[in-house]
């Protein structure tokens, strides 16, 4: 079984390092600190603003969700977020 959980990390990595280099956040005093981690998004999320300035989240709502504002994790990080939230969109 670990060998399937270290399969599946080393492709979380991989996804993340494609994402993030998407990004072309290259901009001077912006310090991004990837971090994989497991559990539910809004508090996973949450949890990870206690220690931050500022917490960004994308949002890639497409077709009839894109007419929805915010989704489920969005609202709630918005409600209950210590520090900013910005939310991109696509």
């Amino acid at each position: 079984m670990a060998g399937t959980e270290d399969a599946e990390r080393r492709l979380a990595e991989e996804l993340l390092d494609r994402e993030l280099a998407a990004t072309g956040v290259t901009a001077a005093g912006i310090r991004i600190e990837p971090e994989l981690v497991e559990g539910a998004p809004a508090k996973t999320l949450l949890d990870a603003a206690q220690q931050a300035e500022l917490l960004v989240i994308g949002s890639d709502r497409h077709g009839k969700l894109a007419e929805i504002p915010l989704g489920r994790v969005g609202r709630e990080c918005v409600r209950h977020s210590p520090c900013p939230v910005v939310i991109l969109r696509e």
